[in-house]
């Protein structure tokens, strides 16, 4: 395991706390200084590259308005497992994926198409439930 600042930790620390969920940077120092920490954006962009570049953390591009998205991949990486994103376009909501059935679908582009999905940065974008829900009562 590399050394580890006081920050890092902290950092590392509030990533894990939100679980397979993704955080911001922003987010990230948000929390810090509510544990009142002072730390700079810059150096939490600094420590989340570091904590990435040792497997701990693995970062999303979901479009390209939004910032980067972080989730703790834990100590083996196995935490974030292999899934997709759905993104709300209405609310900015982001859901995480897992379904068997897209897993069939990656095999055949792979198998029959001679190409490979990445989940990292697979985002399938609509409305979630409750904005649906709401674009419903609407059109009542």
């Amino acid at each position: 395991m590399a050394y580890r600042t006081k920050q890092s930790k902290e950092i590392l620390t509030v990533i894990e706390k939100y679980g397979d969920r993704h955080v911001t940077a922003s987010m990230i120092k948000r929390k810090l200084e509510d544990q009142g920490s002072q730390v700079s954006l810059a150096t939490v962009y600094r420590q989340l590259e570091k904590l990435e570049d040792e497997g701990l953390i693995r970062k999303f591009f979901l479009d390209g308005k939004a910032a980067a998205c972080f989730q703790y991949s834990g100590d083996d990486g196995r935490n974030c497992g292999s899934h997709y994103h759905l993104k709300c376009e209405q609310c900015g909501k982001l859901i995480h994926l897992r379904c068997s059935l897209l897993d069939e679908v990656e095999e055949h582009v792979l198998r029959d198409h001679g190409f490979t999905l990445n989940p990292l940065k697979t985002v399938f974008y609509g409305l979630c439930a409750a904005c649906s829900e709401k674009r419903k009562e609407k059109t009542k």
